[in-house]
Parts: C-alpha cells; structure tokens; sequence
C-alpha cells in the first residue's frame, strides 16, 4: 500500500500534508505509526520550518488535528526532549496557539 510505505519516511510538512489529502482515511495501524514517526521527526529535528506547518494547518483544519493525534507516544525519548524544548524555548509568537496545542498533546500521553 502507498501511503504505508511513504508516512514514515515523509521530510517536509508540505509532503505531509500532500500524502493527508491523499490518504487521510488510510490512518490506521502501521501506516499511522509512520506518520507518527515522520510528525515526530520534522517536531524534532526540522523545527526551523515550523512555520510551513503553521501555514498549511491554517489552510485546513483537519489537518491540524491529524498532525496533534500523531504527536503521541511512539516518539523517542531523545525526540520527545528536543520538541519539548521546541516548544518551550524556540516557538515564534505566531504559532504560540500551535505549541500549545502540541504541549497539550504531551500532557495527554506523559
């Protein structure tokens, strides 16, 4: 299945939100592990490009909420430091909603 092999290894928030409207009603099982794995990878490791998340998750509100469900426990505990202190230290005014929303995540599987 496409969107099994591709949500794992997804580098940027467009090609996330590209790979949501085509599979969104693919979010289950192993294919949510890999989107899970690849939200946690861009929250980590490509913060500087918050914003691109900001602006698509404007542009729709389901998606959003599909990054916030796969913010969740299946990150490593390096990864759930690193966006910790995203959020904490580094999150522009502009998506100060947004990191809320993502700490709120936390808070539900911590």
């Amino acid at each position: 299945m496409k969107a099994m092999s591709e949500a794992s290894d997804l580098k940027t928030w467009g090609s996330v939100f590209d790979s949501y409207k085509k599979y969104k009603q693919c979010d289950d099982g192993a294919t949510a592990e890999g989107y899970s794995a690849s939200v946690a990878y861009l929250l980590a490791d490509k913060w500087q490009d918050i914003g691109q998340l900001l602006s698509l998750s404007g542009k729709s509100n389901g998606f959003r909420q599909f990054v916030l469900k796969h913010v969740d426990e299946t990150m490593s505990k390096d990864q759930s430091i690193t966006i910790s202190k995203n959020i904490k230290y580094h999150c522009p005014i502009a998506a100060k909603v947004l990191c809320a929303d993502i700490r709120h995540r936390f808070a539900e599987f911590q």
